[in-house]
């Protein structure tokens, strides 16, 4: 889905410095969760009123801003997919973003050129976009009770500087690890305070990250990068499903002490991985136990189907069809089909302490379209009407909703549930015709609101 707006109110007077509130944004879909301003699909900015952005703004889609009067982006914004600026008056980059998509800066006429921090993590392609590296400052008393730097110490750090970035911008892996065992890179981090990690996590391969993950953290760097303003490194790499870089930034951080928030930084790295269905950078962040250790449940939630299998034989009826939910709910695929193909019910309506049933229901509840399909095959159609309604309901992006629907009606709806999904679709996107899905469509761009209205509206 793409959110368009071309002209809002003034977020303050245009004699104060702009703010916006992540409210602002709520005609959008925009809506708190864990702390951070989120937006699920895409975002479309353009139009001379809009003149800032919430802080620790998620999208999660792509974001593109046309011609605004947004002159700074906000600190701790992410970007899962792509960023692209069209003649804006942005000249900065935050120095904590994160794309995880490529970037790009098309400047117009009266634009300012763009300043790119080296702590910025750009994961795509970033044409026209140079770092940019300011002048150092004069020596003078540093924050958090440093003391003053000497003329010599101050030219050595300044020196250190060029040569770090740079070889942290080419992921010179023999470089980097020489001026670890020289000392001098923990130098450089004692003075500068650099947040190095994440451009090592934009630059390098994954075996090349993880050969400097405990370089960098001897250094005394926090490899997880955890700031209580935006989420946590490890965090990006769940979400971007990097396991191999998540498995090494949880074998080698958080530093110790580094960070207040690390132990709230690892429970929310919990639920990501759950979410993510990441079941390995789970496994690894709880323990890593071996399997004859571990409970059915936590087999279940690691997909650690072959262990799983060798105790099917001593769980009840009861007990597997509970462990099917949580499969549905923690997309262990290879569980699932287990379980179902040794006597779990498909249609189970019962709950367990976090998940409730129908097992299909819940799959639309989750955006779990794989095991809807599976599901589906498996005896679970008469719960389809329901699920097709629950799709509507469930905070998961329009994709995973427009794929459900196909699914579900794949599987067979009623009339009548089909019609009750049409109104729930109606209500939560303001679309009461055909017309004015095509409308919608033209204006934040895609097909989303005409293919859907089509596919329920079936007489």
């Amino acid at each position: 889905m793409r959110n368009s707006i071309l002209a809002l109110p003034l977020l303050a007077l245009a004699s104060c410095a702009p703010k916006a509130e992540c409210s602002d944004l709520s005609a959008l879909g925009a809506h708190l969760e864990s702390g951070r301003c989120v937006v699920d699909g895409d975002l479309e900015l353009g139009g001379d009123e809009w003149r800032a952005l919430p802080e620790n703004l998620l999208v999660r889609g792509r974001l593109e801003i046309k011609g605004t009067r947004i002159r700074k982006l906000p600190r701790g914004l992410v970007v899962e997919k792509d960023l692209s600026l069209f003649k804006t008056s942005i000249g900065e980059l935050p120095p904590d973003l994160v794309v995880n998509g490529y970037f790009d800066n098309y400047l117009g006429f009266g634009s300012p050129s763009l300043k790119r921090p080296p702590t910025v993590v750009i994961k795509g392609r970033c044409p026209g976009c140079p770092l940019h590296r300011a002048a150092a400052p004069e020596p003078e008393k540093r924050e958090g009770g440093k003391p003053e730097m000497s003329n010599e110490l101050f030219a050595k750090v300044r020196a250190l500087k060029g040569v770090v970035f740079g070889a942290v911008e080419r992921c010179d892996v023999g470089k980097l690890e020489a001026l670890g065992a020289s000392g001098e890179l923990t130098l450089f981090i004692e003075h500068e305070s650099p947040r190095l990690m994440g451009s090592l996590f934009s630059h390098c391969r994954a075996a090349d990250f993880c050969r400097l993950v405990p370089t960098m953290a001897a250094a005394g760097l926090d490899p997880w990068e955890d700031k209580p303003s935006s989420d946590s490194l490890l965090i990006t790499a769940i979400r971007g499903k990097s396991t191999t870089q998540a498995l090494c930034l949880i074998d080698h951080g958080p530093v110790p002490g580094a960070s207040a928030t690390a132990d709230l930084a690892r429970g929310f790295a919990r639920e990501q991985a759950e979410l993510a269905g990441e079941h390995a950078v789970l496994r690894r962040l709880e323990g890593d136990r071996p399997d004859d250790e571990l409970p059915p449940v936590d087999l279940v939630r690691y997909d650690a189907a072959g262990a799983l299998k060798a105790r099917l034989a001593k769980l009840s009826a009861p007990e597997r069809n509970r462990l099917l939910l949580m499969a549905v709910a923690y997309r262990s695929q290879r569980a699932l089909r287990l379980l179902l193909r040794n006597g779990a019910d498909p249609r189970f309506g019962g709950r367990t302490e976090r998940f409730v049933g129908p097992p299909l229901v819940l799959a639309a509840r989750r955006g779990n379209v794989e095991a809807a399909k599976v599901l589906s095959k498996a005896g679970a159609r008469p719960d389809a009407g329901a699920a097709l309604r629950a799709t509507f309901e469930a905070s998961i992006s329009i994709d995973l909703q427009l794929d459900l629907v196909r699914v579900l009606l794949a599987a067979g709806v009623t009339r009548t549930d089909r019609a009750a999904a049409l109104e729930l679709f109606k209500a939560r996107y303001g679309v009461e015709s055909v017309e004015a899905a095509r409308e919608h469509d033209r204006h934040f761009g895609g097909t989303f609101y005409t293919e859907v209205f089509r596919l329920l509206d079936r007489r």
